[in-house]
């Protein structure tokens, strides 16, 4: 449609091949679109990455492009954590199925996010900025991130001076790459009047549901216990406070293990929370993976498998259904009860450890207090280092 000078968001998919004769191609493509009825909600960035990269109706550009992104995500994860790691992730057959098989975008903003660090770390700040606001206008769930980058951001003010007009900057930058694209959009469609899908994205999000399976479980188990559902965020986010809080005090980390740890949590909080929780959308969590050890590479693994069977729907099995994408309460049951062991034990060692910081935080103030009752030493507190273990 774009390449047609079309706009799609004035014009659904079945609008737009209403105009031509159905060929193989049309058929097939109307075939894979999951609402050819509607209107797109995508950004203008995907909008034109699809046009660019799928001249006639053929993927093997966009096959090309994601593979290029991949080895490149390949390669940083290689360099910052090893070959067998990279090897593992790289090749990990959900990620496989869902971006080179079944191309869904998440990729792009998997390759913002690394390219996002990257540029952090060879201290491009507002280029950082820039790459989370494109991220953001990528798709809105890049609000997982947010954690992440407030913590990037907030190192960086840390040690300038002029930091109202340094915030300023990083605000400006992230909207730029926000809105970069929208307006391009818009001059490219200047005589069309475009509403971005802001409409059909709130309807969608209020007509349709997929796969809520803890608040699915929750409901069968007593109407209005779903609304629990916001504990596991709220848990995370009282954790991470506690944490900075220790970071305070006098005990250091030598790695970003144990803050990623809080991330992937938030992000996968925050996943649970939407309306349609597809499948790939949980491997937008991947960034967060290569740091983690095995006890928690594991489970955190085994929480972005889970939402796999949500393809096990009642016509797929053959059953009665009452809409084409039910699931039927045993996989929502199945999918909250392992996904909820998943958590208590990611929750469980998170727990642990800061029980462990805050006892030795006490235990350094109590042997400063003893060797210097008169406080005369306070201003020369003992290091204390957190060890991996």
């Amino acid at each position: 449609m774009v390449r047609s000078h079309l706009s799609p968001y004035d014009l659904s998919p079945n609008q737009f091949f209403s105009n031509v004769s159905l060929d193989d191609i049309a058929v097939t493509i109307l075939s894979q679109i999951n609402h050819p009825d509607w209107t797109t909600i995508y950004s203008p960035f995907v909008l034109f990455v699809f046009a660019i990269f799928t001249p006639s109706f053929t993927t093997i550009l966009l096959k090309f492009l994601y593979l290029s992104l991949d080895i490149f995500i390949f390669h940083i994860i290689k360099r910052s954590y090893g070959r067998k790691l990279s090897i593992l992730l790289w090749l990990l057959p959900i990620w496989i199925k869902e971006i080179h098989w079944n191309l869904h975008f998440e990729i792009l903003i998997v390759f913002f996010i690394f390219l996002t660090r990257l540029s952090y770390f060879k201290k491009r700040i507002y280029v950082s900025s820039f790459l989370y606001g494109l991220s953001f206008h990528i798709k809105l769930t890049s609000v997982i991130f947010c954690f992440e980058i407030f913590n990037i951001f907030l190192k960086f003010l840390k040690t300038k001076k002029n930091k109202v007009y340094k915030c300023f900057g990083l605000g400006l930058f992230f909207f730029l790459g926000f809105g970069l694209f929208f307006f391009a959009f818009k001059l490219y469609f200047y005589d069309v009047k475009i509403s971005f899908g802001i409409t059909k994205i709130i309807q969608f999000t209020n007509d349709f549901r997929f796969n809520q399976f803890f608040q699915r479980t929750l409901f069968l188990i007593l109407p209005g216990l779903e609304r629990i559902v916001l504990l596991p965020i709220l848990i995370t986010i009282i954790f991470y406070i506690y944490s900075l809080k220790a970071h305070k005090t006098k005990v250091r980390y030598k790695d970003k293990t144990f803050e990623y740890k809080f991330y992937f949590l938030f992000g996968y909080s925050a996943l649970i929370l939407i309306p349609v929780q597809n499948p790939w959308y949980f491997l937008l969590l991947l960034p967060y993976l290569p740091s983690a050890r095995k006890l928690f590479l594991i489970p955190s693994l085994i929480l972005l498998w889970i939402p796999q069977v949500s393809y096990i729907t009642n016509v797929r099995l053959g059953l009665l259904s009452d809409w084409f994408y039910e699931i039927p309460s045993e996989i929502y049951l199945w999918e909250a009860l392992l996904s909820g062991f998943c958590l208590i034990v990611l929750f469980g060692q998170r727990f642990i450890l800061l029980y462990k910081i805050s006892n030795i935080s006490n235990m350094d103030s109590i042997i400063t207090y003893e060797g210097d009752p008169d406080g005369r030493r306070a201003k020369e507190p003992r290091k204390t280092y957190w060890k991996r273990s």
